[in-house]
């Protein structure tokens, strides 16, 4: 399958001058018009079994050429779209025998170029990394690339909603997708991410769409505060804590892969199977994390802290909840939390557990889960405590230029909208999140 070359088209410096222009202005236009819009990204699953051997072959071919190009750029050291002409019709790839040289035909120039600019943006994340004092290494050989993008639509990939078919650069024919129906009317497709996974392939659209306002309760605030022994705990009282353990299944599998031939072909079966089963786990925590964050939402405010999540399974002290932060879903809500227009980071600094109604600063240490004030008698579960100050302090933060926080003396007096959330695991039938009701004082 070898790919067309069609024949180089000459063009004269004032046509190349006039063309940039175009392609200039029309760059500008198009970001003044998107920028009173909203960007969203829908998931749509390629049919596995409608697609024909050539279309198998071309796409399993186009994810080794991206490899190949990555790794022959970062071994030559080379990074610009000058360079990148050297790979456009083979690569060197490096062998147990030695250097063999492949042939490009599926990859692009367009699609080349996105792997190029891929790497350049490692390696300054690398670089950023480095200057802030983190320790890094350096880059390594790629052994698999799971997605590729095609940044210009009409050019490198088209779309026909109406027999739900998606046309890919160098792919021969449509591709049968399921899941355009979620594309809305009059969606402005910008980008699409061919991505690879255990389960098939799938075509991440970027679309653009006008703002809609969110429906919001008037006056509503909730803060959220995380935590490894209750998850989330929320200022009306409200405790979630979603955990999802590996499967039997999953555990029984990675037992038959210990003991099965590396490289064989019941190991490589094994491996995609093991697969499968850690999207399906990963599938259940993105669900279960984006129906929290869409019930929180709905509050006018949503108030929590930068806590450092990935850092707690580090801890030898905290040893014991690194396999529970693990399986939760904590640093999947935070990372859409951060996202919500309507959310407010606090600095992790703060001291929420300590302060008190009355101004008073008390340090607690951590096993002391009832918070109390000897000055005014205020007694308050630990964690519910932390989510009503979060909502006092960003307040006064918002309102006040001043950060000395001895001034709060009112305690919340805003409501909040309940959580009314509960999942279960649909294999198990066991519960999967619980919610806890606020502690008693009485029963103190």
């Amino acid at each position: 399958m070898a790919r067309r070359k069609s024949a180089p088209k000459t063009m004269t410096d004032q046509d190349r001058l006039a063309k940039n222009e175009r392609i200039k202005a029309t760059a500008i236009s198009t970001r003044k018009r998107r920028s009173g819009m909203d960007c969203k990204v829908y998931s749509v699953k390629v049919s596995k079994s409608r697609l024909t051997g050539a279309q198998k072959e071309a796409l399993t071919r186009l994810f080794l050429e991206a490899k190949w190009t990555r790794n022959a750029l970062l071994s030559s050291g080379v990074f610009t779209r000058e360079d990148l002409k050297n790979f456009s019709d083979e690569v060197p790839v490096h062998t147990p025998d030695g250097i063999d040289i492949r042939e490009i035909r599926v990859l692009g120039g367009q699609i080349a170029q996105g792997v190029l600019a891929e790497l350049k943006t490692n390696l300054r994340q690398l670089s950023s990394l480095k200057k802030a004092g983190h320790k890094v290494g350096r880059l390594n050989f790629c052994k698999e690339i799971t997605s590729i993008d095609f940044v210009q639509y009409g050019i490198s990939w088209k779309l026909n909603a109406e027999k739900h078919k998606i046309k890919l650069a160098n792919i021969p024919g449509w591709i049968k997708v399921h899941g355009l129906k979620q594309l809305p009317e009059g969606a402005e497709c910008a980008n699409a991410k061919l991505v690879k996974k255990a389960s098939g392939y799938y075509i991440q659209i970027t679309t653009y769409i006008p703002k809609v306002i969110k429906a919001t309760e008037s006056g509503t605030a909730v803060g959220i505060d995380m935590g490894i022994k209750t998850g989330l705990t929320l200022s009306d009282g409200t405790k979630i804590n979603a955990v999802f353990e590996e499967p039997e299944r999953l555990k029984r599998l990675r037992k038959k892969l210990s003991r099965q031939q590396k490289g064989s072909n019941k190991y490589q079966k094994t491996w995609d199977l093991i697969n499968k089963e850690l999207e399906k786990l990963t599938n259940k925590k993105n669900d279960a994390a984006n129906k929290v964050v869409c019930q929180l939402a709905k509050n006018e405010t949503v108030y929590f802290q930068d806590e450092n999540i990935s850092g707690w399974k580090n801890k030898k002290s905290r040893a014991r909840g690194s396999k529970k932060i693990h399986h939760g879903i904590l640093g999947r809500v935070k990372s859409r939390l951060q996202k919500l227009d309507n959310s407010v980071c606090l600095d992790r600094f703060l001291p929420t557990t300590q302060l008190c109604v009355c101004g008073l600063k008390n340090p607690h240490s951590l096993d002391k889960r009832i918070y109390s004030c000897a000055s005014c008698g205020y007694i308050e579960d630990r964690d519910v405590h932390a989510a009503m100050n979060m909502i006092r302090i960003g307040r006064f933060l918002e309102e006040n230029n001043s950060t000395d926080l001895g001034q709060i003396r009112t305690p919340v007096e805003f409501p909040v909208r309940p959580a009314e959330m509960s999942f279960y695991d649909m294999e198990t039938g066991t519960e999967t999140m619980k919610q806890e009701a606020a502690m008693s004082l009485a029963s103190l």
